[in-house]
């Protein structure tokens, strides 16, 4: 989880996102594997069963993002729940876009399939690591100070 925070928290920086859209896109790049913990009940049997099925589906993310354009959720107390919702999406989009590169890969028509990825590098592996700290490093070198 800590490579999509990275990889979240300093794209969201070069996209020159406030301080709570930053939070909210980290947040939102772990979310797939805490809503797949919460489902699984945190039971790790489980959880390996419904790891990458439909919480890591690109569609539900793309269709939340979208309904977050037409502004379908509501203002409470005068905070826009769109707004919220959007940061959260697109950063649960981006893990999934990172997730693809894995050997696992991620579901593409089906969501309880992973059948569309790039098979770079194992979660965890020296490869990963290398590739978070760059991308990081990028985005926050050109982010930083705009």
């Amino acid at each position: 989880m800590g490579s999509h925070k990275a990889i979240n928290g300093s794209l969201s920086v070069f996209l020159g996102f406030d301080i709570a859209g930053i939070a909210l896109t980290v947040l939102g790049g772990i979310l797939p594997d805490l809503l797949d913990r919460i489902i699984a009940g945190n039971n790790e049997w489980t959880f390996l069963r419904v790891h990458r099925t439909i919480t890591h589906w690109w569609l539900l993310w793309a269709v939340i993002l979208f309904l977050c354009y037409s502004q379908v959720f509501p203002v409470i107390f005068q905070i826009n729940t769109s707004e919220i919702i959007w940061y959260l999406s697109f950063g649960s989009l981006l893990h999934i876009a990172f997730d693809s590169f894995t050997k696992s890969g991620v579901p593409f028509l089906n969501p309880f399939k992973q059948s569309i990825g790039f098979h770079l590098f194992l979660v965890g592996s020296a490869a990963e690591y290398a590739l978070v700290a760059i991308l990081s490093a990028t985005f926050l070198y050109f982010g930083v100070g705009r």
